[in-house]
């Protein structure tokens, strides 16, 4: 309801996005030419900033690593996994995939938990082959792919990395004063699911277990 109005597109990459408006109720009012281009001036750099956000964002999806531990993030993992079931369906061989959370992680000093994640990838990464890949999925959560394991010998990797842990971080040792352990879950394709989502679901699933039998297992 407004007599005196001018809308203005913004765009990024020739489509519209969003609109900016200016008007008034002021009577025998016309907008003069030097006004419109002002507004016009400030729209296009709203236009650039909005571009600049949108491929920030992009820029940040096509990345392959996490930030604070080097590890490989979700998005990649599950492309990867999905990658190595395909070719372990292809040739008939075995892949396991394993979930590795830290027990009691909320109980680590907020200003000790990044140093605590970057040592438990520093452990993750000396325990894999150059076939395997490690991963952060979440803020505790580590998931570690490994082709032509079955789930015994995948198992007896995460209960070797969990004994580990227990070693370095364990009774008399500790982190900050806080005794860290993990838990793990395993799954295997194909008897767990031929897909990254089955796979990762039921290595879940074997996690949630492992928390609600007293942590610290496999």
């Amino acid at each position: 309801k407004l007599p005196n109005l001018a809308i203005f597109p913004i765009t990024n990459r020739g489509t519209v996005i969003g609109l900016l408006g200016t008007g008034n109720t002021l009577e025998n009012f016309q907008y003069k030419p030097d006004d419109l281009e002002t507004v016009k001036v400030f729209v296009k750099q709203l236009s650039l900033a909005v571009e600049n956000d949108l491929l920030k964002k992009r820029a940040k999806e096509l990345e392959l690593k996490d930030e604070l531990t080097q590890l490989y993030n979700e998005k990649f993992t599950r492309q990867r996994l999905e990658e190595e079931i395909k070719r372990a369906i292809h040739y008939q061989r075995p892949c396991s995939f394993i979930l590795v959370d830290v027990d009691n992680f909320g109980g680590v000093g907020p200003q000790f938990q990044g140093d605590l994640l970057k040592q438990v990838a520093k452990e993750l990464q000396a325990a894999l082959t150059e076939a395997d890949r490690a991963a952060r999925m979440d803020r505790d959560l580590f998931a570690l792919i490994v082709p032509e394991r079955n789930k015994r010998e995948a198992t007896q990797l995460a209960e070797t990395f969990r004994r580990r842990m227990e070693e370095v971080f364990g009774k008399g040792r500790g982190f900050h004063g806080k005794e860290i352990t993990v838990s793990a879950g395993v799954s295997e394709n194909p008897i767990d699911g031929s897909t990254a989502e089955a796979l990762i679901q039921k290595a879940k699933d074997a996690l949630m277990s492992a928390k609600s039998l007293g942590k610290n297992r496999v």
